[in-house]
């Protein structure tokens, strides 16, 4: 839960906007080593992506 709220207090150094609902999932369900934590996390988020 710390993580997330940490998650959520940054911005974008460019936009200065806080990061959108997906980057969040997306930070806290997949890791560049490991890939995603498990395949409906995989299968969640690239549902919610591309449904909107």
């Amino acid at each position: 839960m710390l993580y997330y709220c940490f998650l959520l207090s940054q911005t974008n150094r460019e936009t200065q906007t806080p990061p959108s609902p997906f980057e969040v999932y997306y930070k806290l369900h997949y890791n560049a080593k490991k890939g995603w934590q498990n395949e409906e996390a995989e299968t969640e988020y690239v549902s919610e992506y591309y449904s909107t």
